[in-house]
C-alpha cells in the first residue's frame, strides 16, 4: 500500500472529492482492516455482515442496517473514505451492491460458536483476518478456534490512494458513525 498515491484534505475544489465514509472494523475485531480492504477490493457494509443480512439482500434486495443502506446508496464511480484514526484510504465504488462471502476475508470464531448460525454476536467473534495471514490462521486453529467465510453485503472497489489527514481532526472528515455522507476534497501530494 505504500506505493499508492498520497492525498491530503483540501479546502479548494480538486478532481478528488469523497461523498462519504465507511468504517471497516467489523465487531471492532478486524485485524489490519485497511490492508484487508486493499487485498479483497471489497467494502463490507457495517452492521450488514451476517448470513441473515446476505439472505435478506439476495432474496429481497434490501438491508436493515442504516449503515448498509448508506453503502448501498453510493453510486458506481463515487469516491469514499475508509477512515482509520488519523489516516485512511480513498476508494472508488466499482459495482452495484452484492452479498455473499467476501473472498480473502476470514471470520475467526470461539470454539463454542455455531458455524451454521445466521448471525454471530460480538462474544462469538475473535477476529476478522485475511486469508493471506497463514500464521494467524494456524495459530487460531491450534487454539481450537473455528474459521468461516466472512459473509457481508458489500461493494466492489478500487483503492485510489492513501489519505493522510495532515492534522485535520478525523471527526471533521468522517463522523463518529460507522458510515455516513460527508463531502471532502482531497489534493494529491
Amino acid at each position: 500500500m505504500d506505493t499508492l498515491p498520497l492525498f491530503r484534505p483540501s479546502t479548494e475544489p480538486t478532481a478528488y472529492q469523497t461523498v462519504g465514509y465507511v468504517r471497516q472494523n467489523a465487531w471492532k475485531k478486524t485485524k489490519n482492516f485497511l490492508e484487508l480492504v486493499y487485498q479483497t477490493k471489497k467494502l463490507h457494509a457495517p452492521h450488514g455482515h451476517q448470513k441473515e443480512d446476505v439472505t435478506l439482500w439476495n432474496t429481497e434486495q434490501r438491508v436493515n442496517s442504516q449503515y448498509a443502506k448508506t453503502l448501498h446508496g453510493f453510486d458506481v464511480g463515487d469516491l469514499v473514505l475508509v477512515p482509520n484514526g488519523d489516516h485512511g484510504i480513498l476508494v472508488q465504488i466499482k459495482a452495484m451492491t452484492k452479498a455473499g462471502v467476501i473472498p480473502g476475508a476470514i471470520l475467526v470464531l470461539n470454539a463454542t460458536a455455531n458455524l451454521t448460525a445466521e448471525s454471530h454476536g460480538r462474544d462469538d467473534v475473535v477476529a476478522v483476518i485475511s486469508c493471506y495471514d497463514g500464521d494467524d490462521i494456524k495459530n487460531y486453529l491450534a487454539e481450537g478456534k473455528k474459521v468461516s467465510g466472512f459473509y457481508s453485503v458489500y461493494r466492489e472497489i478500487e483503492v485510489v490512494g492513501r489519505a493522510d489527514y495532515n492534522g485535520v481532526d478525523g471527526r471533521a472528515l468522517a463522523g463518529m458513525d460507522s458510515a455516513g455522507l460527508r463531502k471532502q476534497y482531497w489534493a494529491r501530494v
